[in-house]
């Protein structure tokens, strides 16, 4: 994920400059290292881009930023299926009173159709992929 690399699954328009997500797996992001960056917008910084801080692979990653985080799970679920749950944390700035209710309306609104729309992404995506390998889905 990241803008200007697969993208965010979501608008395009408004997540990744109005260049379309990548529909299919990008070789060169599957090895992560601690430490890497994912770009959130073009400018690449603490502010602007979450950092890879801990995983396991095929299991669970987390993302941080020094106001936030972004967690992602796989675990099983029926037979052949597997299930994808993302949280995101974030401080709200309350010292700045302005920015903090900026920060609080965007995610707490903005957040859920979003979010809602990378999952259906990843699960489309990640059907596709299932049903072109003639194989199940896996954790």
């Amino acid at each position: 994920m990241g803008y200007r690399r697969a993208g965010f699954y979501t608008y395009d328009l408004l997540d990744n400059a109005g260049i379309d997500s990548a529909t299919s797996v990008l070789d060169e992001f599957q090895n992560p290292r601690l430490g890497d960056w994912m770009p959130m917008a073009s400018i690449v910084n603490e502010t602007t881009a979450f950092r890879f801080t801990a995983f396991e692979a095929n299991r669970w990653l987390l993302w941080s930023k020094p106001d936030s985080t972004w967690a992602w799970r796989l675990s099983p679920g029926a037979p052949g299926r597997t299930r994808l749950v993302s949280r995101l944390k974030q401080r709200y700035p309350w010292e700045t009173p302005g920015m903090a209710i900026f920060t609080l309306v965007l995610l707490e609104f903005g957040d859920f159709p979003m979010m809602r729309r990378v999952l259906t992404g990843i699960k489309n995506r990640a059907e596709r992929m299932d049903a072109a390998s003639g194989r199940g889905l896996s954790p």
